[in-house]
This record gives structure tokens, sequence and C-alpha cells, in this order.
């Protein structure tokens, strides 16, 4: 904005219903706002966009402006810069409001030019809002009333040109660290020596010319209204935590920060080498100031003395002349005196420039020490964290180890007790196939007793055969021998009737042989079904005594094998839920380590945020050193060839002075001359 910019504007005009635009995202808090405007008569608009709210007030010009620096795509510090700086909104009263800026952003905004009319903290009620606003505008219904146009132009026309003429005092620090300036390009320049005094008339045409240019300055402000945003914007941003990659970043950064400290250090030296460089030449050019002083002072007290020494004997035109030439010195001393107090009101401002440099250069070295005791803080924590850091990967992968270890070892379990449930499937299998041969060999041991007993049998009836053939062939052999001892006891009768009778007695014992052999077969099947139906019963008895007993084992090896399997599942079970309870509550542990560690690598990065803001304000306020220096500079040069003309110029005055100095003593001689011939 240039120094007449605010009289361009045109007086407010006067609204039937007072119009008022509102900047916001919190449509809660906006329609709490509008509602209480409306309860006033006001016509309310509100936006959330900040581009589309210029528009809207460009194209219709409300009465009063809240802005709130929460804004989707635009901050509200860069809004404010664009509707102060438009011709038609710069004296449109706008009230910043901010629930996230501290008051230092807000000291910090109130020292640019194009800053808000009032600052207000959010949370604020609607009633305590309204009488905020009324300290700008009229409110109820009534329409605005403005301040007198002229008043206004000429107290905003003062105050810039007040800005304009003192561009090298910038306005006191907040309490907070100040923004970092950038390095500067090169030391000024060294002066060898000092010429003498010049005129003030020149050198106040050259300080006008070098102090209305405002390039310096808006940058300076810019700067400070970028860096009041990046502050807000960096307080309010997120930062989701990455790995490795994340902390290469932060340690890349830390790097860019240690390089700029250092290159911050640099310029703070080569600037205090310039502060001291400058304070010399001002010495020298005070102490040549004095002389000049002291000599043309002298100089005037001996023409004086001459003059009033010499003015009895001279002659009028004479003494014409030489008051002439001494009104001429006396004005030309008047001249150089208005010149001199012109040139120690300029030493004066450049003593405050070299105080204020020296103030900002002892801030810029506490902002220096304070950073470098950040950064130190941020190093360590950044060092806790990456050991933290390790130390919670080292436990993660001990707690992923065990994982995996349990995993296996439950597993391995399922895969034993799997293992179990088959070989007691394969021992039932052999069991029932024990079974089936334990019932082939009974039936073979069935069909071999009966085939024995077949054979016990026929082998029982052949020795009853063979018995009774043998024990009848004895009888007979007997018989015979009996009939033979008759016969030659009784011949041939006795051994007819013998014959007969042993016929009939041999029939009667083949009867009775018979009826014994079937007597005896009888017996002998009787006892052979006996002994078989025994035999039946025994084997029967046996195998149902074998089946009970392998069915009784192989049911108590199974429940034993279903009990332990169970019983080892349950332990699986168990050791499985108790797995994954630790598991689960050291994942959780871990996962509130991480979260912690991932808060206190959010803040940390928000440091480093606020560092970089803090580093580029203190980079552009050092630009604005170096813009300042360089300003000097070229004054001090400037001042240096006007003093070199000035000095020209009391040469020429020597010389004219001489020249008066001998025509002085031609007039005192010429006097002497005529004294002489008039006492002659």
């Amino acid at each position: 904005m240039s120094v007449g910019h605010a009289v361009k504007s045109a007086p407010p005009v006067e609204r039937v219903a007072m119009r008022v635009l509102i900047f916001e995202s919190d449509p809660e808090f906006a329609a709490e706002v509008a509602a209480g405007f409306v309860e006033r008569g006001a016509e309310v608009e509100v936006v959330e966009d900040g581009e589309a709210g210029i528009l809207r007030a460009e194209a219709k010009p409300p009465d009063v402006i809240l802005l709130a620096i929460e804004l989707p795509r635009m901050n509200g510090f860069s809004v404010c810069n664009k509707l102060k700086r438009h011709k038609n909104l710069d004296r449109v009263p706008l009230l910043l409001l901010s629930r996230d800026a501290t008051e230092e952003t807000f000291e910090q905004h109130r020292r640019l030019r194009t800053r808000a009319d009032d600052y207000i903290k959010k949370p604020i009620t609607v009633a305590e809002l309204l009488d905020r606003v009324s300290t700008f505008v009229k409110l109820p219904s009534a329409p605005a009333l403005t301040s007198d146009p002229d008043v206004e132009v000429e107290a905003e026309t003062a105050f810039e040109q007040l800005i304009v003429k003192a561009p090298s005092l910038p306005p006191s620090r907040p309490p907070s660290m100040p923004p970092p300036p950038s390095r500067p390009s090169a030391a000024p320049p060294r002066l060898s020596s000092v010429p003498p005094p010049v005129q003030a008339e020149e050198l106040d045409e050259e300080l006008d010319v070098v102090l209305e240019d405002e390039s310096a300055l808006e940058n300076v402000e810019s700067v400070m209204e970028d860096a009041a945003s990046l502050r807000l914007i960096i307080s309010d941003r997120p930062a989701p935590i990455e790995d490795s990659s994340e902390r290469s970043n932060l340690e890349a950064e830390m790097e860019a920060l240690k390089a700029r400290v250092q290159e911050l250090e640099s310029s703070l030296s080569q600037a205090v080498e310039g502060e001291e460089t400058w304070k010399g030449a001002l010495r020298e050019l005070q102490e040549n100031k004095d002389r000049t002083i002291d000599q043309l002072s002298a100089e005037v007290a001996d023409l004086t003395a001459k003059l009033s020494q010499k003015e009895k004997g001279a002659s009028a035109r004479d003494f014409l002349d030489l008051r002439e030439q001494l009104n001429r010195k006396d004005k030309e001393l008047l001249e150089y005196r208005d010149q001199i107090s012109a040139k120690d009101r300029e030493l004066i401002k450049l003593r405050d420039i070299g105080i204020q440099v020296d103030r900002e250069n002892a801030d810029l070295t506490d902002a220096l020490k304070a950073l470098e005791t950040e950064k130190a803080a941020i190093e360590k924590e950044r060092d806790a964290f990456a050991l933290d850091k390790a130390q919670a990967n080292k436990r993660a992968d001990d707690f992923k180890a065990k994982s995996e270890r349990l995993a296996e070892e439950l597993e391995q379990r399922n895969a034993e007790l799997k293992q179990t449930r088959e070989q007691h499937e394969n021992e039932l299998i052999e069991r029932d196939a024990e079974m089936s041969r334990l019932r082939d060999d009974h039936r073979k041991a069935l069909e071999q007793a009966a085939e024995q007993a077949q054979l016990a049998q026929e082998k029982a009836v052949a020795d009853a055969v063979a018995a009774t053939r043998e024990e009848a062939q004895r009888i007979k052999e007997e018989a015979l021998r009996a009939l033979e001892a008759e016969a030659r006891e009784a011949q041939e009768a006795a051994v007819r009737s013998r014959e007969a009778e042993l016929r009939a007695e041999q029939d009667a014992k083949l009867a009775a042989l018979h009826r014994a052999q079937e007597d005896a077969l009888r017996k002998l099947r009787a006892e052979h079904a006996q002994i078989l139906d025994e035999a039946n019963l025994a084997a029967q008895n046996a195998l149902a005594a074998r089946e009970n007993e392998l069915r009784e084992e192989a049911a108590q090896n199974l429940s034993a094998a279903e009990a332990a399997a169970q019983a080892r599942y349950a332990e699986l079970e168990e050791a499985k839920r108790a797995s994954e309870a630790e598991r689960d509550a050291r994942l959780a542990q871990t996962r509130g380590e991480l979260d912690a560690r991932t808060e206190e690598l959010e803040t940390a990065r928000r440091a480093i945020y606020e560092l970089n803001g803090r580093i580029s304000l203190l980079e552009a306020e050092l630009a604005s050193v170096r813009s300042e220096n360089r300003d000097l500079a070229e004054k001090l040069e400037n001042e240096s060839r006007k003093v070199a003309h000035a000095h020209e110029k009391w040469q020429a005055d020597q010389s004219a002075l001489e020249q008066a100095k001998q025509a002085l003593s031609q007039v005192l001689e010429l006097i002497g001359s005529t004294e002489t011939r008039t006492l002659l």
C-alpha cells in the first residue's frame, strides 16, 4: 500500500440495514452469530470459502466483516491481507476470530499494515461478540455511523507517513522467539576514510528518496503475514506416523536445520562486523564535523576581531565590503550550522538505527541460542524416540517370534493329537482284525473239534468192533478148545449138540455183542455230542469272555485315549487362550506404545515445522535487516559523496576566505598608507 493510498477509498455508503459478511467454517457458531445479528436488524451472509467470500465482498461491500482464521482452503490471515489491500474494502471493520491462534500470533499480526481491526479468541458468546462489533459499527438496525472521511484520511496518511519515515525501526518484539532471517550475501562495505560534512538539503532529498521506497517494508510485512499464517497452519496440521522413511525425513530436516543455523551464525557475525564498520564511520563523521565547526568558528572569530580592530581606520566603502563579506560568511556559517544540525539529526537517527540493529542482533543471538537449545532438545527427543522405537520393534519382533513359536507348538500339538487319534483308530482296526481272526480261529477250532470228534467216534467204533472181534475170536477159540475137549469127551453126538448149543450161545453172544456194540456206539455218540456241546459251550464262553475282555480293554483304552486326548486338547486350548490373551495384551501394549510414540513424533514434527516457520520468519527479518543495511550503506556512500562535495565547497570557501583576508590586508595596508599620508 502506498503512502497516500487511503485517500482513494470512498466514504461508506449509508444503508437501510447493516450488512454483515461472516467467514466461518463452523456452521453452528455461524448460525448463532447470524441469528444474533438478524435480531439486531442486520443483513447477514455466511461463507465458508475464502475466495468466494472475497468475491462477495468485492461485489457488495459489507459494513463489517467477521473472519475466522480456520478456513478450509485459504486461511484467514491471507484473506485479511487481500481484503485490507483492496481499495474498496480496506476501510471496512474486520474482526479476526480464531480458536487455535495464540496471543503471540495476534500480537505479531497487529504489527502488520494489513492488520485486522480487532482480534477475538474463541470460544465467545454472541452477546460479547456483538459488544465487540458495536465498538466499530452502530447496532442495532440503525445505519452504521462512520467517522469523518477527511479526518480518517489525514490520520491514516499521517500514520503511513510515520511508518514510511521510519522503516528501519521495526515494532517491538513479541515475547516469543522472532522469525529467523535469511543469510546476507555480503557484509557492508568498509569505509577507509570519512569525508567532511555535506549539505543538509541534498542529504534530505536523498533520504526522502530512500525512505519512501516501501518495497523492503512490504516484503517484511508479507513475510510476517505468511509466517503468522504458517504458524497457525502448523499448529492445526495433523501428521500421520510413518516408519523408517519418516524418521529419515526428520533426520534430513534436522540436518537442514543444522546447516541453516550455521548459515545464520555466519550471517550474524557478518552483520555484527558490518555494524562495527558503520559505527566507526559514524564516529569519524562526528569527529570531522566537530573539527570543521571549530575551524570555521575560529576563522570567523579571527575575522571579526581583525575587522573590529580596523574599523576605525578603514574607508566606508572598504568597511562596507568587509561587512558584506562578513555577513556572507555569517550566512554561510548559519547554512553550515543548519547542515550540521541536519547532520546531527541524521547521526542521531543512525545511532538509533545502530542501537536497533544491535538490539536485533542481540535478539537474533538469543533466538539462535534458543534454536540451538530447541535443536538439542529435539535431537535428544529424536534419539530417545529412535531408541524407544528400536526397543518397541525388538519387543514386537520378540512377540512375533514367540507367537510363531506358540503357533508352531500348537500345530505340533494338533499334529500329535491327530497322530494319537490315527493311532487309536489303527488300534481299533487292529483289534477288529484280531476279533475277526479270533472268530476265524474259533470257527476253525470248532471245525477241528468236530473232525476230531468224528475221528474219535470212528476210532472208538473201530476199536469196539476190533475188541468185539478179538473177544469173539478169543471166545470162539476157547469154545473150540472146549468143544474139542468135549468132542473128545462126547464125541460126535455131543459135538453136534454142543455145536447147537454153541451156535445158540454164539447167536446169543453175537446178539449181546451187537447190543453191547450198539450201546457203546450210543454211549460214544452221547459222549461225543456232550463233548462237542461242552467244547462248543467252552469255546463260545471263551470267545464271549475274550470278546468281552477285548471290548472292555478296547473301551478302556479308547476312553483313556479319548480322556487323554481331551485333556491334552483342553490343555492346548487353555494354552492357546492364554497365548492369545498374552498376545492381545502385548499387542494392545505395543499399540499403546506405538500410539504414544506416534504422538511424540507428531509433537516433534510440529516443533520442527514451527522451527522451520520461525527460521523462515528470521530469514525474512534478516533479509529486511540486510535491505536496511544496504540502504544504510548506500546512504553512507551518498553521504560520503556529499561530504566530499561539501569538503570541496568548504575548500572553495576557504580559498574565498583567504582572498578576503588578502583583500582585507590590502585594505588595511591602504588604510595605513592613507593614515601615513594624512599625518604627513
